[in-house]
């Protein structure tokens, strides 16, 4: 139970910061981040779902809200009409770069501020390895 504790306070302290600055859900962020990382800003549904953590249907509703924000856009996968895509507009990417300095600042925070140097690295080392050893298991 720590570990599910400890991921419900920490991630319900960085989205009440995301909320009350810039109106952004923490899993809002994570997808406009997810968009941002890809070379052409433009993922499939079913891969920006996979790549965040969420339901498809989930997904799709969170993406219904950041598209009626006009932060990004929906529309047919170039290479296969009958899947729809999702790309980051201009106005999504500065939304992110705004959104990143409260989530960077309530990192630190909550990390960087209690947790030692080698304590981070540390910590950093066993979060990478138990996300891949996860995703092996999958």
């Amino acid at each position: 139970m720590g570990l599910l504790r400890t991921h419900a306070v920490l991630t319900r302290a960085l989205d009440g910061e995301l909320e009350s600055e810039h109106r952004l859900s923490v899993h809002a962020f994570e997808v406009l981040g997810a968009l941002a990382d890809e070379p052409c800003r433009r993922l499939r549904m079913s891969a920006l779902a996979a790549r965040v953590g969420l339901t498809p249907s989930g997904a799709t509703r969170l993406v219904t809200g950041l598209y009626q924000a006009g932060l990004l856009v929906r529309d047919a996968c170039p290479e296969d009409g009958r899947v729809t895509s999702a790309r980051l507009t201009q106005t999504g990417a500065e939304k992110l770069r705004a959104t990143e300095r409260t989530h960077t600042a309530g990192v630190r925070r909550l990390f960087a501020e209690r947790l030692a140097g080698a304590e981070m690295a540390e910590l950093a080392s066993l979060l990478g390895r138990l996300e891949s050893d996860a995703d092996d298991d999958r």
